[in-house]
């Protein structure tokens, strides 16, 4: 099961992802209704008996009234599906959109118009597959309006967000890349249409300006006219005998005409390091969510250890908080981890979902959602601890280790044996009154 979007609405989250299904063993998507606390309140399933539903890695969810909208991909033909629920998880339509015949195609982002939505992603056509992004409209039912392609024949384009700048301008964003011939090239690309699909304008980032590189996700700041994105920067490679770089995520800003104005990084660096959904909170600022994942010389192969990254970040880019987290740790097989998805409440809580690979003990996988709460002030949960992977990686013994978290019906306490010190274990509830205590010893503790 993977967590892939979230949206936060009328005291509640949704999240949506998808899941194997037992009786048909096709990927099934599913739309779920979380409290404050993580706890399911529904599920709505979307399958279809021919086909594998696909809901994108970062993928944007509309939540407008009582109605929530998830765009998906059917994996085994070329369609785009976008279906809408109702706020007690009914289902209101589900649509198909046919693309061109042997496509395969990736929906990204969503937007409310004044008329409708419009849906952006990317597609490989055939006969050369090369990736076009495309825009589609549709009414408020969810019907279909126009479809567009945006990019040109002789490169590739990627689209993973778009914005409403007024009613009559929306501007998808992502990245504009060719490889496998010379010159290679990987920019951030931006391209413009009005409420019609028609192209207004388009920019491509300047190779020779350090934040060039694709765009992952930006938002439009409508009260200073300015674009705000993630991108990355790439330095060589610090591991002997890895054909890699390693990264650090980088906000930008710009004006409304593209110009560069600013830009800031946010160490450490580590590989595929970067911020994959960016969102505005309610003080002016953002929220944004990813993935890091570094090595070490010590782990065979040497193993990658990837986390989820959460940031809060003020309106002039400045950072407020990071944190670093993994949902399992596995001491001889590492973590992985990832958040695909970031929202806010009203109270400044931060919600991150995605998913985490819990190894057994011949070193096989099963994925599970992973929900991460952050409070306004950058703690997990309420009590500010997190299996942060940089900790993991200093300290290879953990001296005490807790899971599961959030937890019903039980927790178990892990005890190492160089923690002579650790006597017994107190349980509170959120409202600070002690539930249970009970006595330790070295090993496993049920409680």
């Amino acid at each position: 099961m993977r967590f892939l979007s979230t949206v936060f609405s009328d005291d509640r989250i949704y999240v949506a992802g998808f899941y194997r299904r037992e009786i048909s063993e096709l990927q099934a998507g599913f739309i779920a209704s979380l409290d404050t606390f993580g706890t399911i309140q529904w599920w709505t399933e979307i399958h279809d008996d021919s086909s594998a539903i696909t809901i994108s890695d970062e993928s944007e969810m509309l939540s407008i009234g009582n109605k929530v909208i998830q765009p998906f991909a059917y994996f085994h033909r070329p369609s785009i599906g976008l279906t809408i629920i109702d706020s007690s998880g009914n289902l209101v339509s589900n649509h198909e959109y046919p693309m061109d015949p042997g496509s395969v195609t990736s929906p990204r982002d969503i937007v409310e118009v004044a008329d409708g939505y419009i849906l952006t992603g990317w597609t490989s056509k055939p006969p050369l597959f090369v990736l076009d992004a495309f825009i589609l409209k549709t009414d408020f039912d969810g019907n279909q309006k126009w479809l567009r392609y945006a990019g040109l024949s002789v490169f590739e384009e990627t689209a993973r967000s778009i914005s409403e700048v007024s009613e009559n301008e929306f501007v998808i964003s992502g990245t504009r890349y060719q490889w496998q011939h010379e010159p290679e090239f990987y920019h951030g690309w931006a391209y413009a249409i009005d409420s019609l699909g028609s192209k207004k304008w388009e920019w491509e980032a300047n190779e020779n300006e350090i934040p060039h590189r694709g765009i992952m996700s930006m938002q439009y700041d409508s009260v200073n006219h300015e674009w705000v994105y993630f991108t990355f920067i790439e330095r060589p490679t610090i591991y002997p005998g890895e054909d890699y770089d390693v990264m650090v995520p980088i906000i930008v800003q710009r004006d409304s005409a593209m110009n560069l104005i600013s830009y800031q990084e946010y160490g450490p660096y580590a590989i595929n390091h970067y911020m994959g959904v960016l969102e505005p909170s309610h003080d002016g600022g953002w929220v944004a969510a990813g993935s890091y994942t570094t090595t070490t010389d010590d782990y065979v192969s040497p193993i990658r250890t990837q986390s989820g990254r959460v940031v809060k970040l003020k309106n002039d880019g400045t950072l407020e908080w990071s944190v670093i987290d993994t949902a399992f740790f596995h001491n001889e097989l590492g973590s992985r981890s990832y958040l695909s998805g970031v929202t806010e409440s009203h109270s400044g809580s931060v919600y991150a979902v995605g998913w985490a690979n819990n190894f057994d003990e011949e070193g096989a996988y099963r994925s599970f959602g992973w929900l991460l709460k952050i409070t306004a002030d950058g703690c997990v949960d309420t009590l500010c601890t997190t299996t942060s992977i940089l900790d993991q990686l200093q300290d290879r013994e953990q001296k005490v280790k807790v899971y599961p978290n959030p937890a019903t019906d039980y927790m178990i306490a892990e005890i190492g044996e160089n923690t002579p010190n650790a006597k017994y274990i107190e349980l509170f509830d959120p409202v600070g009154q002690l539930v249970t205590r009970m006595d330790l010893r070295a090993g496993v503790n049920v409680l």
